[in-house]
């Protein structure tokens, strides 16, 4: 054996024994319980929901409308800052900030599935609606402080990449559940070929019981905020001993701090990265684009096609579900193994290919069950690869102190494009085609390539500059000030 072999197999043997011993402690568990509660929602007003509503004959344009309301998922960077100052009365005495939020938002997702299981959007769309809307700011919020969690229970790169992947393959088990199993419940439920709306409100009260997994589990993690050090304040701010001769002073010294931490998470990000940064906010808002775009119209291109419930379940859910999980497991080794920005290369390529295969698929026009398999099979793994790998970049380049509001930041970005361009994707879809469609979806996805290249020329821009903070921290003390 040479010694270069000999060296990759020491990397390998080093690698899956660092695994191995991430993988045993008890945080995965918990970790992974927490991805569950977080990735339950996504498809219950995500793909399952345009299934409901093909289903009971609502036509694509309006499809291709309501999924405007997943927009919510793409301005958390607006109101994340919340999340990471406020204090909720009593729950963030006895539980913590982060345990707190997430108690609060995982009752709102209960609640609000309970409501969907007396819906009818063909009685009472707009109703419906509102509701989903409620699940989606649950659901939202949800993810948010989840993330912030995670990212602050790891501070390692290749740490990182393992929680990430744990967190996933729970978002991804989830995503099975509300997937293949709301199918899987309304096909046991609705015997006979015509749609019956009762089989789908049973699914939705089910989906709230399961979403009870995530308020359990936030009574075991151990609270991780941080608190915000006030190091761009001043040293001139008032003390505790002129707070009570000058309440006015304290009080204006107060809002201008609370403004400051606001600003922070944003003027951090841009302050150390410089022009970079818009390139960087390029990259992270297409990279997804082609995979969000397909998974609007999905379903109802699998309906309009001829597939049955029975073969969206066992090939597009169940068989899906594990290609998926392997996509994921296999990101979290690849970037132990061969590095963060090697990955990001492949999980674009792959993400464009698919839809060209959707293409063919489309252009056949029969339901291939074959053919079916072999794209989900690649579309699944290039999916949970590619949603490993930008989160753990992501949550890379994210500061701690500013968990929550940084990296809602920048996975709003992931979802604002895709889902303002798919919400038009109904009428595209009308006019011309599923094939035109899979295919424009495709090329816009194209442009990631060359921008991970000069991701990969200017990796210095993953670094977090400790002079530009200090530039930074000066001038929001001359603010203060």
């Amino acid at each position: 054996m040479s010694t270069h072999q000999q060296t990759l197999s020491h990397r390998l043997q080093q690698g899956l024994q660092a695994l191995k011993k991430t993988y045993q402690q008890p945080k995965i568990l918990l970790l992974f319980c927490l991805g569950f509660s977080a990735g339950l929602p996504y498809l219950l007003i995500f793909s399952t929901l345009s299934l409901w509503l093909s289903e009971a004959q609502i036509d694509r344009t309006t499809i291709g409308f309501c999924s405007w309301v997943t927009l919510i998922f793409a301005s958390k960077w607006i109101w994340a800052p919340i999340l990471d100052l406020t204090k909720l009365p009593i729950l963030t005495y006895y539980f913590g900030l982060r345990r707190s939020w997430l108690m609060s938002t995982q009752v709102i997702i209960i609640v609000s599935c309970f409501a969907l299981s007396f819906a009818n959007p063909s009685h009472n769309l707009t109703s419906m609606m509102c509701w989903i809307m409620m699940l989606s700011l649950g659901a939202a919020a949800q993810e948010t402080v989840a993330d912030a969690y995670r990212i602050e229970s790891a501070t390692q790169l290749m740490k990182q990449a393992t929680l990430s992947a744990v967190y996933q393959m729970g978002y991804r088990t989830a995503m099975c559940c509300s997937g293949a199993g709301v199918i899987w419940i309304v096909s046991l439920i609705n015997t006979h070929q015509q749609y019956q709306v009762q089989g789908w409100q049973v699914a939705y009260f089910s989906m709230g019981l399961l979403s009870c997994i995530g308020l359990i589990t936030s009574c075991f993690i151990t609270e991780t905020a941080q608190p915000i050090q006030d190091t761009f304040i001043s040293p001139n701010t008032t003390t505790a001993t002129q707070v009570k001769k000058n309440k006015k002073t304290v009080r204006r010294n107060t809002l201008k701090s609370m403004y400051c931490l606001a600003l922070a998470p944003f003027a951090d990000f841009f302050m150390q990265h410089g022009r970079q940064s818009y390139l960087i906010l390029l990259l992270i808002g297409f990279y997804r684009i082609s995979d969000i775009l397909t998974g609007i119209m999905a379903h109802p291109f699998y309906y309009d096609l001829g597939f049955t419930k029975i073969q969206i379940i066992y090939i597009i859910k169940l068989y899906g579900f594990f290609m998926s999980i392997l996509g994921v497991l296999m990101s979290g080794f690849f970037i132990h193994y061969f590095g963060l920005l090697k990955i990001l290369y492949l999980g674009a390529i792959l993400s464009s290919s698919c839809n060209f295969l959707f293409a063919i698929l489309a252009a056949y026009g029969e339901p291939s069950t074959i053919g079916l398999s072999f794209i989900i099979c690649i579309d699944n793994f290039s999916g949970g690869l590619t949603s490993c790998v930008l989160m753990t970049w992501l949550s890379h380049i994210t500061k701690t102190t500013y968990s929550a509001t940084q990296y809602a930041f920048f996975y709003s970005w992931t979802l604002f494009l895709p889902k303002l361009i798919g919400g038009f994707s109904g009428i595209l879809v009308d006019h011309t085609g599923y094939s035109l469609f899979f295919i424009s979806s495709a090329c816009l996805g194209m442009p990631v390539i060359p921008l991970i290249y000069w991701i990969q020329k200017n990796t210095t821009s993953l670094i977090f500059n400790q002079k530009k903070t200090c530039v930074y921290n000066q001038t929001i003390s001359k603010i203060v000030q």
